[in-house]
């Protein structure tokens, strides 16, 4: 029997890789095809990503433009944390429908069961499969098909971070490979958990790192059991970004409010919708008169890389999104912190968060470590390869698909079975 089988280290920067703390990512590395220049979406947040891993398409084509989105449930706008679990339900009230674009889960259903096992943020959980055509096992609630809760006994009570990550794994190489699920997904809370509560390189993080390489170890194990050859499954083995460091906080609505753009901290003519090392900002009609100036501002702000205009994207890797919103890369350099880990960022606040903490990781935009995420492929017929391919997050979806013989619909991605069976660098 076909199968697919991903895993996500989350956060997991490729130039964090050694011998000592990585030794099973190495050891599949070395078995596998590995690609150098693999991208992730922008922004580089996970509750972008995993529908862009889920749909093969860009955030401005599926629709979850980044952490934190601006909606209007008919009070006006307001910014809504995308990883609250409700807020698949949230969006789905507002437009109608969570994804604009079909999931794996959906593409499968006549193929076989889908199982996600996720243990970050819950709303990034369930943008892989928001519709419930498979299952989805999260600590806020585990679902079937037609997102009906599980029972009782086959829910995930974990917590987020190294023990519950050990226990997912557990879980996911019982029901998923052992259990032969057509297509399964495990996504861990680590390092990203550690790394957004301590400096990257510390002893915490490297920790982290340390468990999420066992947890690899372990579906490795489990797949050696019921297909050692790889001749039927195809094993992806990634990060969706990676992190830099934090270099200082700006809460964008003050400034906006404090330089005439917006009326008042919680007005809504102007809502800063933030995430991490980039934000969002929304513009209502009656303040679309402001924008342009407002892009003049903000390029012109040391806490700011740059500033686009939503129909200008191209140059950061991500497809036009005509309207009247404004995209943020927040600043940064390649500084190393005080264990050696390079790339520094300004971080964006929003008005109802606790300040980041100075020195620990985040993501968000395109930093130096932000944008050095891994991806390694094992599978039938792939010898052990590195490939210079220039591949992004959004070209897993339609691998995936054509190698479980199903065609795809249109996606921003492309597979990359025809790249990894050709003769390699």
């Amino acid at each position: 029997m076909k199968r697919a089988v991903v895993v996500v280290c989350d956060s997991l920067r490729r130039d964090m890789m050694t011998t000592e703390t990585t030794p099973n990512l190495l050891a599949i590395a070395s078995r596998s095809v590995v690609f150098k220049d693999f991208s992730p979406v922008f922004p580089s947040v996970t509750r972008a990503s995993s529908p862009a891993i889920a749909t093969g398409c860009h955030p401005v084509n599926h629709g979850i433009l980044g952490s934190a989105m601006v909606i209007d449930e008919g009070t006006g706008p307001v910014c809504a944390s995308v990883g609250d679990p409700d807020f698949v339900d949230r969006l789905r009230k507002v437009r109608g429908t969570v994804l604009f674009r079909p999931t794996i889960s959906e593409l499968l259903q006549d193929v076989g069961d889908a199982k996600i096992f996720s243990n970050v943020s819950a709303g990034a959980a369930y943008l892989l499969d928001p519709e419930g055509y498979g299952y989805v096992y999260h600590r806020a609630g585990s679902y079937g098909p037609g997102r009906k809760p599980v029972p009782a006994a086959d829910r995930l009570d974990i917590a987020v971070g190294i023990e519950g990550d050990a226990e997912m794994t557990r879980r996911f190489c019982r029901d998923v490979i052992e259990g032969g699920v057509v297509f399964g997904t495990l996504w861990l809370s680590e390092p990203d958990n550690a790394g957004h509560n301590s400096p990257l390189g510390s002893p915490t993080h490297i920790a982290a790192i340390k468990s999420a390489d066992r947890c690899v170890g372990n579906v490795l194990e489990a797949i050696a059991v019921v297909d050692p050859h790889f001749t039927e499954t195809v094993l992806f083995v990634c990060s969706d970004h990676g992190m830099n460091s934090v270099r200082r906080t700006i809460d964008i609505a003050y400034q906006l409010v404090h330089s005439g753009f917006k009326s008042s901290y919680h007005s809504d003519d102007i809502v800063v919708a933030d995430s991490g090392t980039s934000a969002r900002i929304h513009i209502s009609n009656s303040a679309k008169d402001r924008k342009q100036d407002l892009i003049n501002f903000l390029n012109n702000q040391d806490w700011v890389d740059r500033a686009f205009s939503s129909d200008d994207l191209h140059d950061i890797g991500s497809p036009s999104c005509p309207g009247t919103s404004i995209v943020i890369a927040m600043a940064g350099d390649n500084v190393a912190n005080e264990y050696g880990v390079s790339g520094m960022s300004d971080c964006a606040i929003g008005p109802d968060e606790v300040d980041q903490q100075i020195g620990v990781g985040q993501h968000g935009g395109a930093g130096f470590g932000e944008v050095q995420p891994f991806l390694f492929v094992r599978g039938p017929n792939l010898r052990a390869s590195v490939s210079e391919a220039k591949v992004s997050l959004v070209d897993l979806a339609p691998t995936i698909l054509e190698h479980l013989d199903v065609k795809p619909p249109r996606m921003d991605g492309r597979s990359l079975l025809p790249i990894m069976t050709r003769w390699a660098v």
